[in-house]
Order: structure tokens, then sequence, then C-alpha cells
């Protein structure tokens, strides 16, 4: 019976929490804990493998995010085009929703191949340490949806 106990607690009515004027996502937290997840972890077995650092990797992921965030965007608007094509200005809006995972891969991992060459870290070693942390930067991000 005290087995059951979890299965009775009810989900939030919410998936936000309000401090003041900021306003926390359950789904942005849990990505956020999967960007610092994956960024420590591919650190690790960078600095593990001689090719490079930590904060050569924390640099890499950095970029590696932000090229993510393009390309989860525009692979959305591609594979949407409809509900853009007449209203442009609705590209650029990501808070209203609508990201791709596979540009996002795809963005991110061009951003962090450019990244990691800005730093004269080799690429090969870059995308071998990172190739487990994506799964894992995903996994968590998922708990938040």
């Amino acid at each position: 019976m005290i087995l059951l106990l979890p299965l009775s607690i009810p989900s939030p009515t919410s998936g936000t929490l309000a401090i003041g004027p900021l306003r926390l996502t359950a789904y942005g937290l849990m990505i956020a804990l999967g960007i610092l997840a994956a960024a420590a972890i591919a650190g690790r077995r960078l600095e593990k493998s001689g090719a490079g650092t930590r904060d050569d990797m924390s640099s890499i992921a950095l970029w590696g995010v932000l090229g993510g965030v393009v390309g989860s965007r525009l692979y959305h608007v591609a594979t949407d085009w409809a509900s853009f094509s007449g209203d442009l200005g609705r590209i650029p809006m990501i808070w209203k929703g609508g990201l791709g995972i596979p540009g996002g891969l795809l963005g991110g991992v061009v951003a962090g191949i450019l990244a990691a060459r800005r730093r004269n870290v080799q690429v090969p070693f870059v995308l071998t340490a990172a190739a487990p942390a994506i799964p894992v930067a995903q996994a968590i991000g998922r708990w938040g949806n």
C-alpha cells in the first residue's frame, strides 16, 4: 500500500513557478539542467582525452547551444512554412513555441565545430567527447515536458 502512495500525488496544474516578475517554466529549467550536465560530461571527457580543457568545452557548448536554438527554430519554420509565410515577423518569436530537435542538433553541431576550430581544439575529439553528452541533455530536457 505504501508503494502506491506516490501514485496518488496529483500532477501540478501548471508547469511554471512565479517568483515576483520572474516566471520559471519546468521545461526551461530542465533544458538548462540538461545543458549543464552535458557540458560537464563532455568537458570531463575532452580533458581526459588530453585534447582540451573543461573551459574549452564550456565555450564550445555555449556556441553549440546558440547554434542549436537558431537551427531548431529554422527547422520548425521550414517544416511549418504555412504558419509563417504571411507574417515573417513571427519567425524569431521562439517564446511562442516552435523548435525542432533535428534542426537543433544540426545547428548545434555546426556551431560547436566552428567554435572548436576557433579555439584550436581538434574537432574529432570534441565530437567524441560530446557524443554521449548530447542524448543526456535531451533526456533531461524532455523530463520538463
